[in-house]
């Protein structure tokens, strides 16, 4: 092989491992900060209708209100990134008996928020239990930790959330909002 292929081969290789070393950088961490008491009274409202009906679907098996509530979450789903997954949820609970269940959204810490000219940002990390009722026919709980990002747009004083951001287990152990 002469020169020219040799020097060929090197740009070649320089390039790709320059293209994988761009594809692997990850966006810059958004600063998430604890809310005014104003802006705190403002989000919570917001935050907990969305856990009601994210309950009141995933008991009932109908998930029309929450999808009418939250148009915007029923497209996008990127299930490997926790992105919009309310309908693989949904999916995934009809085959529990369930008979109630509970969300906090502040069980591990209280609510975080970013913000620029556009959009809002919530970082929520809580706790969900639902009760089912187990082959005996006894009443058992499951759930457990979870964070989510909300992504929040303000119009006319009235927030609506359009995008959810779940922490999977992938993501959990390096999660730096």
């Amino acid at each position: 092989m002469n020169a020219i292929g040799k020097f060929m081969i090197v740009i070649s290789l320089s390039l790709i491992f320059l293209s994988a070393c761009a594809s692997a950088q990850t966006a810059p961490p958004i600063d998430f900060k604890e809310p005014d008491p104003e802006t705190y009274v403002r989000l919570m409202p917001v935050i907990r209708e969305y856990f009601y009906l994210r309950k009141q679907s995933t008991l009932s098996g109908d998930t029309t209100p929450f999808f009418q509530r939250y148009p915007a979450l029923a497209e996008g789903m990127e299930t490997e990134k926790g992105i919009n997954i309310e309908s693989k949820h949904f999916a995934g609970m009809q085959d529990f008996e369930l008979v109630d269940g509970n969300f906090f959204p502040e069980y591990y810490e209280k609510i975080k928020i970013s913000q620029n000219d556009t959009e809002w940002r919530v970082l929520v990390h809580g706790m969900g239990l639902y009760a089912y009722r187990d082959a005996d026919g006894m009443i058992n709980e499951s759930g457990g930790e979870f964070k989510i990002v909300f992504l929040l747009q303000e119009k006319d004083d009235t927030f609506m959330i359009t995008q959810t951001d779940e922490v999977t287990l992938a993501e959990w152990k390096d999660f730096t909002p």
